[in-house]
C-alpha cells in the first residue's frame, strides 16, 4: 500500500511521553492526597470533611498533573503554535 502516511511516527512517541507524565503525576498526587486525608483524619477530622473536599482536590489534580506533563514537554521538544511568537532567530541554520 502506497500513500502519505496519517501520522507522522514521532506524533505517537509525543502523546506517549505526555500521556505516561500526566499519568505518573495523577497517581502521585493522588497518593499524596490520600496520605494528607488520611493524617488529617488520623487527627481527628470528620470524615464528611475529607469527602467533601475531594472533588475539588481532583480537579486540582487533573489541571496540574496536564500543565506540568506539557510544560516538561516543551523543555524537551520544540513544540510552536500558530500564531505564537517567533523564534526564527533562534533556529535558521549557521552559513
Amino acid at each position: 500500500m502506497s500513500g502519505t502516511p496519517l501520522a507522522r511516527p514521532s506524533a505517537w512517541r509525543l502523546w506517549w511521553s505526555f500521556t505516561w507524565r500526566q499519568a505518573a503525576a495523577m497517581v502521585l498526587s493522588t497518593i499524596a492526597l490520600g496520605i494528607v486525608l488520611g493524617a488529617l483524619k488520623w487527627l481527628g477530622m470528620p470524615p464528611a470533611y475529607g469527602v467533601a473536599v475531594i472533588p475539588y482536590f481532583t480537579l486540582v489534580i487533573l489541571i496540574y498533573s496536564g500543565y506540568e506533563a506539557f510544560r516538561r514537554l516543551l523543555v524537551v521538544y520544540d513544540i510552536r503554535f500558530p500564531g505564537g511568537p517567533s523564534d526564527e532567530q533562534d533556529h535558521r541554520q549557521r552559513r
